[in-house]
C-alpha cells in the first residue's frame, strides 16, 4: 500500500492591512491621546505637531515634530501659514512613517494654525501614495469668533479635495445636546465618533466572519466618496437589533446627521447565537428604509454577519454610508466644481459616472512608494481634481451684516449660539 504524503502549502510576503491613525495639532493629538486610552489593538496611532512641548506629553505611540526651523518648536500662534509650511519642510518624516499604510484616519481641530495649515498637506501626500485617506475634522465653537470659524471653512474647503472621505464634527452641536456635562466629556464624546469609525473599520477587515466584509470592500466603499457618515450602534434586550441599527445611523454631532441620501453602504453585524433571522431582516429594512429618506434612490447595500459568543442578548452594527445624493449636503459650505475645461482641458465624451470601483485594491498594489515625494511649495502640489469654492456667506457674516446698526450688547450675543439664550435672558 503507497504511503500518504503530507501536502503544505507556504504563504509568503502576507501581511495584515495597516490601520493607522494620525492626530494633527493640539486638538488632532488630543483625539489620539483619547484613542490611546482605550487600548484599541491593530491600530497605530501617530501625532504630529509644531508644539514641541505639548508633543512631548502626548500619549502616541509615534510623534513627529514638524516645522522646527519655521517655528522653533513653539507652535504657529495660530497661522495656518506656518503650519502649512512646516508640514511642506518635513513632509520626509511624516511619510516615512505612513507609506506602509493601507488605511489612514486623519484627525485634526481646524480653526488654529497647525491643524489647519498642516492637515491638507499631510493628506495629498497620503492620497497620492495610494493610501485610503479618512479626515475626522472637528469645527470650532461658534463662540470663538468669526476669525477662527473663517479659518476653519477656509480650512475645509482646501483639505476636501485632498482626501477620500470626510467626517465633520461640529463642536457647537455638542452643546445643543447637554450642557451639564463637563468640558472633557464633551470632547469625549466628540471623540467617540472617531473611535467608533476606528474600530468599526478595525472589526470588518480583521474579525472572523461567516458573511465577510474585507479591506476590498472598505476601499470600494470609501474611496474618494467625499463627505461621509461611519456609525456604530450597540444594543441589547428585546428590540437590541432595532435599537442597535439606529444608533449607528444617524449621528447628531456629525454635519451629516443621518444616512438618508446615502446611495452606497457598508453594513455589518456581529451578534450572538440567539439573535434570529428576523432581527436580522429588520435592521436590512431600517438601513433601507433611513437611507431612502423621501428619495427613490436605489441602495447599493453590501452586507456582513459576524458570529460572537461574548454577543449573547446583544448586537452591535456597524455602517459606512457614501455617496450622498447633492442636496443631502450639509448647510456650513454649499460647494460647487469649477468649469473643468477652466483648469483640466476639455472634458472627454462619454466619461464613466462616479460608481464602484471594479477593482479596489489596484489603488494600492504597491502602497510603499519608490521614492519619498518631495515638497518645496504649495505650487508644487497638483491639482488632481478642480478646486472646490464656498457659494453662499458664512453664517458669522451674515449674522455681522444684518446685526449692522444694533446697539453693542446686541452684537455681542449675537455671536453666541442659541442654547445660551436661556441664560441671558435670566440675567436680564
Amino acid at each position: 500500500m503507497a504511503e500518504k504524503t503530507a501536502i503544505s502549502f507556504e504563504f509568503e510576503n502576507i501581511t495584515s492591512p495597516k490601520i493607522k491613525v494620525v492626530g494633527i495639532g493640539g486638538g488632532g493629538c488630543n483625539s489620539v491621546d483619547m484613542l490611546k486610552e482605550e487600548s484599541i489593538e491593530g491600530v497605530e496611532l501617530i501625532a504630529v505637531n509644531t508644539d514641541k512641548y505639548s508633543l512631548e506629553r502626548s500619549l502616541a505611540d509615534i510623534k513627529i515634530q514638524i516645522g522646527e526651523t519655521v517655528t522653533r518648536g513653539m507652535g504657529t500662534g495660530g497661522d495656518p501659514d506656518k503650519g502649512r509650511e512646516s508640514a511642506q519642510k518635513d513632509s520626509d518624516k511624516v511619510m516615512k512613517v505612513i507609506e506602509d499604510t493601507d488605511i489612514l484616519f486623519i484627525a485634526s481641530a481646524f480653526g488654529g494654525g497647525t491643524g489647519t495649515g498642516a492637515t491638507p498637506v499631510i493628506a495629498e501626500l497620503a492620497k497620492k501614495s495610494g493610501i485610503l485617506t479618512i479626515a475626522f475634522i472637528m469645527m470650532p465653537f461658534e463662540y470663538e469668533g468669526p476669525f477662527v470659524v473663517k479659518t476653519a471653512e477656509e480650512g475645509l474647503i482646501d483639505l476636501r479635495e485632498h482626501v477620500d472621505s470626510l467626517l465633520v464634527v461640529h463642536n457647537s452641536n455638542a452643546l445643543n445636546l447637554e450642557l451639564t456635562k463637563s468640558p472633557i466629556e464633551i470632547f469625549r464624546d466628540i471623540n467617540r465618533i472617531l473611535l467608533n469609525a476606528v474600530v468599526g473599520i478595525r472589526d470588518i477587515i480583521f474579525n472572523p466572519a461567516y458573511m465577510k466584509l474585507d479591506l476590498s470592500d472598505v476601499k470600494n466603499y470609501l474611496y474618494s466618496k467625499g463627505k461621509t457618515l461611519i456609525g456604530v450602534g450597540e444594543a441589547e434586550g428585546e428590540n437590541k437589533g432595532e435599537e442597535a441599527i439606529q444608533k449607528a445611523v444617524h449621528s447628531p454631532l456629525l454635519e451629516l446627521d443621518s444616512i438618508a441620501g446615502a446611495q452606497s453602504i457598508l453594513l455589518h453585524v456581529t451578534h450572538g447565537s440567539d439573535t434570529t433571522m428576523k432581527e436580522i431582516i429588520k435592521i436590512m429594512e431600517v438601513v433601507r428604509e433611513e437611507a431612502k429618506g423621501n428619495s427613490d434612490i436605489d441602495v447599493n447595500l453590501k452586507l456582513g454577519f459576524s458570529l460572537n459568543d461574548n454577543f449573547a442578548g446583544k448586537i452591535r452594527t456597524t455602517v459606512i454610508a457614501t455617496d450622498f445624493l447633492d442636496e443631502e449636503l450639509g448647510e456650513t459650505v454649499q460647494e460647487t466644481l469649477e468649469p473643468v475645461e477652466e483648469e483640466i482641458g476639455e472634458v472627454k465624451e462619454n466619461t464613466p459616472e462616479t460608481g464602484l470601483l471594479a477593482d479596489p485594491m489596484k489603488l494600492n498594489s504597491s502602497s510603499t512608494p519608490t521614492r519619498i515625494p518631495e515638497v518645496k511649495a504649495r505650487e508644487d502640489f497638483e491639482e488632481s481634481i478642480p478646486r472646490r469654492r464656498a457659494t453662499r456667506k458664512p453664517p458669522f457674516l451674515e449674522r455681522m451684516e444684518n446685526e449692522k446698526g444694533e446697539d453693542k450688547t446686541s452684537r455681542s450675543r449675537g455671536t453666541l449660539p442659541s442654547v445660551f439664550e436661556k441664560f441671558l435672558a435670566e440675567e436680564d
